[in-house]
């Protein structure tokens, strides 16, 4: 039975194919790895930023303990690209001489570009041995250092509580 002229072949009509295209799923995972790369831009600041705050607070919870261990001033100074800790006698003009380091965190450890600052002259203070922070004159403190990076603020409290600000300063 073969089709003469004028006559059409019956066809089976053809059942809708379950799945994808080869076209579809190459659009799908192109769009997902999109999204992802989107996502792991992102994703270094937020995890590196969570990283050196809790590595500034976890310094300075390591200087107030060893204040109270030596039952002597253990001193923080924080500049731009470091916290450094360690013990030492304070001079004229508040300057210390640094005797025994206690331990340090370096900004340049961690993406994103982060610096450090504090509203202390010279960046400078002490936990005494009972735990308290004190500028270099022996006046108590209360205040936080600021970590800043890809424009956001990190404010790490000399108590060791923590708040991410963006722009402006630590309140």
């Amino acid at each position: 039975m073969s089709a003469s002229c004028g006559e059409t072949a019956s066809k089976k009509p053809l059942r809708p194919r379950a799945g994808m295209t080869l076209i579809e799923m190459l659009l799908v995972l192109a769009i997902l790895g999109i999204l992802f790369g989107l996502a792991a831009s992102v994703k270094p600041w937020a995890f590196d930023g969570r990283r050196i705050a809790e590595d500034s607070r976890r310094l300075l919870q390591t200087a107030k303990s060893e204040a109270s261990k030596r039952n002597r001033s253990v001193w923080v100074q924080v500049n731009d690209g470091e916290i450094r800790t360690f013990t030492g006698s304070v001079a004229a003009g508040c300057t210390v001489s640094e005797e025994d380091p206690v331990g340090s965190l370096s900004a340049s450890e961690y993406r994103g570009g982060f610096s450090f600052s504090s509203s202390y002259e010279n960046g400078l203070f002490r936990f005494n041995p009972q735990g308290f922070p004190r500028d270099c004159y022996g006046n108590p403190l209360a205040g936080e250092i600021d970590i800043v990076g890809s424009g956001r603020k990190l404010c790490v409290s000399l108590g060791g509580s923590l708040r991410v600000v963006k722009g402006g300063a630590c309140p």
